[in-house]
């Protein structure tokens, strides 16, 4: 069990303050629950697409393709809002 002392809390605090309100803030809205499956789904291929969208900017160019790894999706997104506590 962890213990913090109250300077430890009092050093930590703005960090804490900083990750809390990236945490809970709302970053997407999904219309309807998408699961994972075999050999593609709504959530693999929305995946996908934000892949080689991500690739686009980081190349400067075009991505011809966006690759998701089978193994690699492990959790659906529910419908719903979303926030960034959701991503880690």
């Amino acid at each position: 069990m962890l213990i913090l002392t109250k300077k430890a809390t009092t050093v930590l605090k703005p960090y804490k303050d900083k990750v809390d309100a990236m945490m809970y803030e709302v970053i997407g809205t999904s219309e309807m629950k998408m699961d994972k499956g075999t050999p593609e789904s709504l959530l693999s291929n929305l995946v996908a697409s934000v892949l080689q969208e991500a690739a686009a900017q980081v190349l400067g160019k075009p991505a011809d393709m966006g690759l998701v790894n089978m193994g690699g999706l492990r959790n659906i997104l529910p419908k719903g809002r979303h926030h960034g506590r959701c991503c880690f």
